[in-house]
């Protein structure tokens, strides 16, 4: 991609994020609000093993993997954590959304 293009694409998502941010800051209270999101979120600012994660959220809030595996898919459907690598090493990580 061309730095014209990814300039143009850098606006409209500053656009975006000044058109909707009472939205978006309603939606990251609320999920922030919740113990696991919010530890998911805060645990994964950098590439970070899925088994990592989940075992460090599942720690600290006294919850199960089965649990925070769960908010964790819900988290990377709604765009707020994205994903890579293969299912056996996967790795997660915020996309800056919340």
């Amino acid at each position: 991609m061309s730095e014209e293009v990814v300039d143009r694409l850098d606006r409209i998502a500053a656009i975006l994020s000044l058109a909707f941010a009472d939205q978006i800051a309603d939606v990251s209270e609320r999920i922030r609000g919740n113990a696991i999101a919010d530890a998911l979120l805060d645990g994964a600012q950098d590439w970070t093993k899925a088994g990592t994660l989940q075992d460090q959220v599942a720690k600290a809030t006294s919850k199960t993997t089965r649990t925070v595996r769960a908010e964790l898919a819900t988290l990377v459907s709604i765009g707020a954590m994205t994903a890579r690598g293969p299912q056996n090493a996967r790795e997660y990580k915020t996309t800056g959304l919340l």
